[in-house]
């Protein structure tokens, strides 16, 4: 259970929040869970408390400055710092307190949770300074199938949809622009990711997880996404993006890829993974520090090539000393060739390729073109 302590926002802030109340200009709140995971013993179920956003789920005909203006929504919302949260989980409740950002985090101990699949608990707001108490909100934790051949760690930008993260203009030009609807994945991308879900064995027990150093604002973004463009659903671990103020006290010792990822493998110490990113940013040398450390526990790499020039020539050496550790690695613009190795290794049935290789043509041959310059 919580207890009361210590406030974490700075006065001015609290200041800011009861005169938004007091002159009726703040928002109804929303919780927002983030969706978690666990593994039968132990479960863990992050989020945040709000304003809510005023965001409309997207349309695939959404104009430019309705885009804009929710791109703006989504880093411009306040957050509520120091309520107390209730999550009842299997009968038990707990209690915590949102930190400075509004962000509030619960670990849910000797849960006895044997069945796989999605497990709810219910969330409920007991106080806060601007009042609106029992507000309330479903979060949902993935527990994997025991029978699962290998779980998958899959990055967003540039590796699922086409952001262009590597180039700045590009990145904020393609935020600002579209929506979840409107947004790109890479040709055949859905179709590898639902056969790697599958695994050799067709029946579809892999777990998938998504670690992005996006922040946590594009959430709502990131799961629309998802689920519009047929991926497999799985818990989404983002960063709290700080320019300025001090990164989140709640999810601080969390607020880095590698760490994300190494939460994930000690979770699930008996699961192998796979690991898929990109070349434009970190992914090539997290990748290689989580394999020089967690050998035995990875399958296979995946890095689609999003660059030119020498960022290609290392990440080609990165690769190849990966390989070296005996792991299977490949660094590609092609999402067939990557399905192409990971049945060479035994990752996903040889009879998908055919599969994969008609959504590719299909979403090149579309009006939506990958090529970012």
């Amino acid at each position: 259970m919580g207890t009361r302590r210590k406030p974490t926002a700075s006065l001015y802030h609290r200041t800011k929040l009861r005169a938004e109340v007091a002159l009726g200009v703040l928002d109804r709140l929303q919780i927002v869970p983030f969706r978690g995971f666990g593994n039968g013993k132990t479960f863990v179920l992050e989020g945040r408390l709000l304003e809510s956003k005023g965001i409309a789920q997207p349309s695939g005909d959404s104009g430019l400055l309705e885009n804009v203006a929710d791109t703006i929504r989504r880093f411009d919302s306040d957050e509520i710092p120091d309520a107390r949260i209730r999550a009842t989980f299997r009968g038990r409740k707990y209690e915590t307190y949102t930190d400075r950002e509004g962000y509030f985090a619960f670990t849910f101990d000797d849960a006895r949770a044997s069945r796989p699949g999605w497990h709810k608990a219910r969330l409920e707001l007991l106080e806060s300074i601007v009042g609106q108490a029992g507000v309330t909100a479903s979060g949902s934790m993935l527990l994997p199938s025991p029978r699962a051949e290998f779980g998958i760690i899959s990055d967003l930008d540039d590796t699922v949809i086409m952001t262009g993260a590597f180039d700045k203009t590009t990145m904020v030009r393609v935020l600002l622009s579209h929506n979840a609807r409107t947004r790109t994945a890479f040709p055949g991308v859905s179709q590898l990711y639902r056969e790697l879900e599958r695994g050799l064995d067709g029946v579809g027990r892999n777990p998938f997880f998504y670690v992005s150093r996006s922040g946590w604002n594009l959430y709502d973004l990131f799961e629309t996404f998802l689920e519009s463009h047929d991926l497999p659903r799985g818990p989404l671990l983002l960063q709290d993006l700080r320019f300025i103020e001090k990164a989140s006290d709640t999810i601080s010792s969390r607020n880095d890829k590698i760490h994300r990822i190494e939460q994930i493998l000690e979770t699930f110490p008996r699961l192998p993974f796979v690991l898929i990113g990109d070349s434009g940013q970190q992914d090539p040398e997290t990748y290689d520090a989580i394999v020089r450390k967690h050998r035995t526990r990875i399958r296979a790499v995946y890095l689609r090539d999003v660059t030119k020039g020498k960022r290609d020539r290392d990440v080609l050496s990165i690769v190849r000393r990966i390989e070296r550790r005996g792991i299977p690695a490949l660094a590609t613009e092609d999402t067939l060739a990557v399905a192409v190795h990971a049945a060479n290794a035994r990752l996903i049935r040889t009879s998908a390729l055919e599969r994969i290789r008609a959504a590719r043509d299909a979403a090149v041959m579309g009006k939506k073109s990958y090529v970012f310059r």
